[in-house]
This record gives structure tokens, sequence and C-alpha cells, in this order.
């Protein structure tokens, strides 16, 4: 139960003081200006004065009026104050309990922040494993690959024992007789003529298809001989050297045009390219050709001197008196025993 103080007019819900006169007014403590004490309410206090003065008005006094102005006036202020004060601490009240609601949220979402954490470790650690399983099973599957490569490749290259090819030698006409076109070539080298006894088939592979504008490649393709032995196979595969030394003879004692083509400079150069040198090589499938011309470029990058193709097998050489060998099966032989990096094979 709350009763009016008479001073500020203001409830007042616990340590009031009473009037020791009528005892029904209260007052603040600080309304009252002293604590629990003998209190007279003002309208019990003007009662008594005008008592004591025999019921007559008592005269004015400025002195005493000024003091009770002055005291009510005090305690106008008091009351503001302690209204203030009871204000300020409802709303620290209220702000600690904002506060503790917004600490208690922060709180269980940084909860959660860890817990989700925590799954997402326990997530990305899983994946790590199953990746490195991924890897595993996919770098087995690529030594299978490699595996397979290889012995597809020694079947298909084993079907081309008994097969060379010649380039350089100009297309005569569509219908060309490609024996007759290479008897003169057989003669130069020393190797058996070409007949139906010692050869299983001879043809020019497809040509190339025409550049922009029509023009025709400069080469024509190669001719493919696949013999019926391969002692005949082996004579045209040792004729090489008897067309390289043909080649050394011819460039040892240029003609007229060929020692002007060469003395001309290249701005002045005029002449058409002669046709290319006839060259005889083995057969190999495309594997073994994609790996040979990349270990021609290997072998120009780091210095090597020899390069050459035996039986379908690759081989490289430092130099004359660097008499050790190597033996070329991948591009991995390339770049551990070359030291010379590879581009990826197409796709």
């Amino acid at each position: 139960m709350s009763f009016p103080c008479s001073v500020c007019k203001k409830n007042v819900a616990k340590d009031w003081v009473k009037c020791k006169v009528c005892i029904t007014n209260v007052a603040h403590p600080s309304c009252a200006g002293k604590s629990k004490a003998p209190w007279t309410c003002s309208g019990c206090r003007a009662e008594s004065d005008s008592t004591k003065a025999g019921g007559s008005n008592p005269p004015s006094n400025p002195a005493s009026e000024a003091g009770d102005l002055l005291g009510e006036q005090l305690a106008n202020l008091a009351a503001t104050m302690h209204a203030r004060f009871d204000a300020i601490e409802e709303g620290m009240k209220t702000t600690r309990v904002d506060l503790e609601a917004a600490i208690n949220f922060l709180s269980a979402k940084y909860d959660d922040l860890l817990k989700t954490l925590a799954e997402q470790n326990t997530t990305i650690i899983e994946l790590r494993k199953g990746m490195d399983r991924v890897n595993a099973k996919i770098n087995e599957k690529d030594s299978v690959i490699n595996q397979l490569t290889a012995r597809v490749n020694t079947l298909e290259q084993s079907a081309l024992s008994l097969v060379v090819e010649i380039h350089g030698i100009p297309r005569v006409s569509e219908q060309e007789n490609l024996c007759e076109s290479l008897r003169a070539l057989a003669d130069k080298i020393g190797a058996p003529q070409l007949s139906s006894e010692n050869v299983v088939d001879v043809y020019r592979m497809p040509g190339r298809t025409p550049r922009a504008g029509g023009e025709r490649p400069r080469t024509d393709p190669p001719i493919v001989i696949k013999f019926k032995a391969a002692s005949v196979r082996s004579a045209w595969l040792a004729g090489r050297r008897r067309l390289q030394q043909l080649r050394q003879d011819v460039n040892a004692v240029p003609g007229p045009s060929t020692a002007a083509a060469a003395a001309a400079t290249p701005a002045t150069r005029s002449e058409p390219r002669g046709a290319p040198p006839v060259r005889i090589y083995e057969a190999l499938t495309p594997y073994l050709k994609r790996l040979l011309y990349l270990t021609r470029g290997a072998a120009t990058a780091k210095g090597y001197k020899f390069v050459w193709v035996r039986d379908g097998k690759i081989f490289a050489r430092k130099s004359e008196e660097n008499g050790a060998l190597i033996r070329i099966r991948s591009e991995d032989d390339i770049r551990t025993k070359m030291g010379h990096d590879v581009p990826p094979a197409p796709l």
C-alpha cells in the first residue's frame, strides 16, 4: 500500500515518516528533512501556530516566510532528485536485463558456431581421407593404363616388324607403279628388287589435307612396304648408310646452281627449294612416333648428339666419347634419364 507524500505529493510505498500530531499524513524522509524522527505536517504545524496566537493571524515575519519557501523548494528538489534516482535505477535494471539477454544470445550463437566448426573440421578430415583414397585409385589405374598402353604398343609394333616407310619419293602420277619407282632406289642402296616373292604389299599413304588457299603440301606422302621376310627388310634398312654416304658425296661437290644458292643470302635467294632427300625409316606406331619426336626435342635441348631407332626401340647417346646408351621406353624416361620436361599428351 502507498500513500501520497504531504510535501511532494508523490506516492510513498515504504520508509515514510508519520506526522506526530494527526498520524495520518506521511512524507518521504528526505522531504521531511529527517529520518523517522517526530515530524509535524504543514497542516498541523499551521493549526498549532494559530492556537498559540489566540486565534488571530500572526504577524508577518519575512524571515520565516523565506525559510518556509526555501524549505519547500529544498523539499521539492529532494523529491525530484529522489524520482530521478528511482528512474535511473529502474533504467539500469532494464539495461542490465537487456545486456544479460544479449550476452546469453551471443554465447548461444558462439556455442553453435563452435559446434558447426567442429563438424566441418570432421567433414574436411573425412574428405581428405576420401581424396587420398581416390588419388591412390587413380594412380593405380594410371599404372595399369600405362602397362596396357605399353602392351598394346608392343603388339602393334610387332605387327610392323616387317614394314618400312620411304620418304622423299615424288609422286609420278595417280596410277604410278611403285615397284618401278623404287627400282632405281634399290639399285643405289644395293637392296633386293621388289617383287611378289618378297613383298606382301606396297602402297603410298594418304596425302595431307590441302592448306588454305589450295596449296599442296611441299612433300608427297611416304611409301609403305610390307616385306615377307625379315632379311629383305633388313637389307633395305641397311641401305640407309649408303643413302647417307651418297648425300654426303653430293654435298661435297655441289653443282653450279647449288653453289649459287648456298652463296646467296636469304634475302636475295629466289631459287625454289630442292626436293627433300630420300629417307628410309622403320615403321613405328603412333605412340612411338610421338615418343621419338619428344626424344629428339629433349636431345636438342640437352645436347645429345645421337638419337636413333632400332627394331622398334628408341635409343639416345650424349656423344661418341660418352658410350652410355639410354633406352627410352616412355615419357617418364625422358624426364628421369634425360632431365627434360615434356608437354602433356593431347587428349
